[in-house]
């Protein structure tokens, strides 16, 4: 872990202060060696959750059962049993990992979950919205260019949508890191210069129609489902009409 390693799994588990967190977004947005850190933290958080719910699906050894003195029917996992297995393989895990000091520590009480993408995408929203010059990476000029470098990094096609009659310029775009993946954000603004952000991330989960309302750091959001994607959609809480910029953006 680098020197910067401390301050990054800080700002993971959401402990530094909103001046702090917002300095650290920058040095990452102009650091490819703190990018490249940042998402391998949080892949190593991503590992140690999935080995620990593989570890605690497992049923609680016969003999372990036996020397504590129960004998229940085989395979079976009792209630009282599960917090002492629970607590053994929370141990092996955070042993085996020891070399990620104290990011893995900071993350037990989030271990048993993978870390939520549309979180991460609300953190750096509340950063780049306030950017102006540095508002995107590749300019709106350069939309063909976007479309094949986004399509290979985040490894799942799309469109940009065209907003202009819902009042949003499209600005540009941004490839983040959120949960472990890379993630393509579009960038666009409305007449009064707030920024408006669709983001994509590829995924096995099945396409749905439904939409998911949320709020996150002070702004709304709304997410779904494509075959091969996850998509959301994050605007200031003051956007009202933010249901018919999803249905366009799902037209696209």
């Amino acid at each position: 872990m680098s020197d910067h390693g401390p301050r990054l799994s800080a700002w993971l588990d959401g402990e530094l202060p909103a001046d702090a967190a917002a300095a650290l977004a920058a040095e990452v947005e102009k650091d490819p060696a703190l990018r490249a850190e940042l998402a391998g933290l949080r892949a190593a958080n991503d590992a140690v959750a999935a080995d620990f719910a593989e570890m605690l699906a497992m049923p609680v050894p016969l003999s372990l059962v036996r020397a504590i003195g129960r004998d229940p029917a085989p395979h079976v996992k009792p209630a009282w049993a599960l917090p002492n297995w629970a607590a053994i393989a929370a141990s092996v895990a955070l042993l085996a990992l020891g070399g990620a000091g104290g990011f893995i520590a900071g993350q037990r009480e989030q271990i048993t979950a993978s870390r939520d993408w549309v979180s991460d995408i609300a953190e750096y929203h509340a950063v780049y919205a306030a950017q102006k010059r540095h508002l995107v990476e590749v300019p709106a000029s350069e939309a063909a260019h976007i479309k094949t470098w986004l399509t290979a990094q985040v490894g799942t096609p799309f469109e940009i949508p065209d907003l202009a009659a819902l009042g949003l310029e499209f600005q540009g775009a941004r490839l983040l890191v959120a949960a472990g993946k890379p993630v393509g954000q579009l960038m666009y603004l409305d007449t009064g210069g707030r920024v408006v952000a669709l983001c994509f991330v590829a995924s096995d989960t099945p396409a749905s129609d439904e939409v998911q309302v949320r709020d996150a750091n002070g702004f709304q959001m709304r997410s779904w489902g494509v075959s091969g994607a996850r998509y959301v959609l994050i605007g200031p809480q003051d956007l009202l009409d933010l249901s018919a910029i999803v249905k366009a953006a799902q037209a696209a």
